[in-house]
């Protein structure tokens, strides 16, 4: 049937038998949940993908950022300009000091090119502010209007899952939510997963680094509980 679910108990004697190379992505479990996932598929080899530090005895692999040379070239094409030798010795500074970062490098060229701001003026900007969350937070936010901050922090709440869009709108009747949200996804901010939002890349952990989101997790409960409540069953 379309909708048939093994249980756990059917599935488990099929997973100890299977040979497999298993990618999971943005893995977000750890200690013995993590052993768990892994122990259930004793054949099977793994490979997880999480920013989170690895808790089992399996081999950890940090992964490096972009070289120089494709970093300057992302930073190019995000800005939509190709650079002189002194605006890509600047940019090749500030990717440096991003750690190769493809997410934090979209992220402050295009807000660079935003303000109309060169690479030697981002490179200040950067050195100035430092790298720690909350200066990159607000290096990502800098003249965003304080309901798009608002967003924002309703969205880091959920980390990298998205949210449904009618949440957002059952929490935010106020502004206009659609627009928002496109002004977000434009700054490298937000993405869609349509019909829901999630933050881009980095961002819920920075955010979640440098605000105090207790009030956007209790609005988030909140606003999804009512919400499901609402929702009444299909008729048969």
């Amino acid at each position: 049937p379309a909708l048939y679910l093994p249980t756990r108990t059917q599935m488990v004697p099929e997973l100890q038998q299977a040979q497999a190379l298993i990618f999971v992505d943005n893995l977000d479990v750890t200690g013995n949940d993590m052993a768990s996932l892994v122990n259930v598929a004793p054949k099977c080899t793994f490979i997880l993908i999480s920013t989170r530090r690895a808790t089992t005895d399996g081999k950890s692999l940090r992964l490096q950022g972009l070289p120089d040379s494709d970093a300057v070239g992302l930073f190019e094409e995000k800005i939509e300009q190709a650079l002189d030798d002194n605006g890509k010795q600047d940019a090749v500074q500030i990717c440096e000091l991003l750690k190769g970062s493809p997410d934090l490098i979209i992220r402050l060229a295009i807000r660079g090119a935003d303000k109309d701001e060169a690479p030697g003026q981002l490179l200040a900007e950067l050195k100035a502010a430092g790298l720690d969350d909350k200066a990159l937070a607000d290096l990502s936010t800098a003249g965003l209007n304080p309901n798009e901050k608002k967003l924002l922090a309703f969205l880091a709440v959920t980390g990298e899952d998205p949210v449904p869009m009618p949440i957002i709108q059952a929490r935010f009747p106020d502004f206009d939510v659609a627009a928002a949200l496109d002004h977000l996804k434009s700054m490298h901010l937000a993405q869609s997963h349509s019909p829901r939002y999630s933050l881009c890349g980095t961002l819920p952990a920075i955010l979640a680094g440098a605000w105090d989101l207790r009030s956007a997790q209790d609005d988030m409960l909140q606003t999804a509980s009512s919400w499901l409540s609402q929702q009444a069953p299909s008729d048969a």
